[in-house]
């Protein structure tokens, strides 16, 4: 029992060697999310909604999709807060 818990207690500062956490980490993937999010995802939903001709109840809830992307990232960053 003693040799699992040495060998993980060598795997973790390993990690912590290789940057495997911290602020910068997070600030980069966060960083990562919003371009991806805002340049990617939001204009490819845009068209596909576009694309697809949707009208009365149907193309106004497909309409807020890009509106929850949007606010995707406010979620996020609140809930690593919390």
């Amino acid at each position: 029992m003693q040799n699992i818990l040495e060998s993980k207690k060598v795997s973790l500062k390993g990690q912590m060697a290789m940057g495997g956490g911290g602020l910068v980490a997070f600030v980069v993937g966060y960083l990562v999310f919003l371009i991806v999010d805002i340049n990617v995802a939001i204009p490819v939903v845009n068209q596909a909604i576009t694309a697809g001709n949707l009208t009365g109840l149907v193309g106004t809830i497909v309409g807020i999709i890009p509106t929850f992307l949007a606010i995707l990232p406010l979620v996020v960053l609140a809930a690593l807060f919390r």
